[in-house]
């Protein structure tokens, strides 16, 4: 398995695999913009919730691109926010082109975060098959963050409001420091998050 500890780890991991047109399914900040762009020929950001950093907002259960218009469709930590993510796959089949990539992150062990609802949590496993079961091929998998990530997400959620970003400069420290611990005892059955690329036939 990679060894990854964060999200944006990850993102720049799957860097290959995005191309083409890109649609950042329910991106909130568009914090991962500028990595994205290096590789698309174009970006659109969407949301459920318009602000600055968003072009468009968005359904993730009943989205309104044409059929078949992206390359690559990229979600990162949103799947656990959703009522349905069977449904959010299908959509995201849908306005995926043949031979196009989904790059899905998503919380497996995690405090509850409502933004506004906390449904779900999901195995590297539990992933594939979503997309499986709709007939694209799995061409990578994994997890990230390890037990002492996981630790500094409860300490985070716990103690701090991670969405007034008050606790920004404590909460670094503690994950540069779990960061190095994750390095030593790497994930096993304890993790944070997983994540998938997904091809589509």
């Amino acid at each position: 398995m990679t060894k990854l500890s964060t999200t944006k780890e990850v993102v720049f991991h799957v860097l290959p695999h995005i191309q083409g047109r890109v649609l950042d399914l329910g991106a909130g900040m568009a914090k991962y913009r500028a990595m994205i762009q290096e590789n698309a020929s174009d970006y659109l950001a969407c949301d459920v919730k318009k602000n600055e950093n968003i072009n468009t907002v968005c359904d993730v259960t009943n989205l309104v691109f044409p059929t078949e218009s992206f390359d690559t469709v990229i979600s990162t930590q949103v799947f656990e926010h959703v009522d349905n993510p069977f449904v959010v796959a299908q959509e995201i089949k849908k306005v995926l082109k043949t031979g196009g990539n989904a790059i899905i992150t998503a919380p497996f062990m995690f405090p509850y975060h409502a933004d506004p609802k906390d449904n779900f949590r999901f195995s590297r496993e539990g992933l594939e098959e979503i997309f499986r079961s709709i007939d694209f091929e799995i061409i990578d998998s994994g997890v990230y963050g390890g037990f002492f990530m996981v630790l500094s997400e409860m300490i985070h959620f716990s103690w701090f409001n991670p969405y007034k970003n008050k606790s920004g400069k404590f909460f670094a420290i503690i994950e540069k420091v779990a960061k190095f611990f994750d390095k030593i005892v790497p994930a096993k059955i304890i993790y944070a998050n997983s994540f998938i690329i997904a091809k589509k036939k």
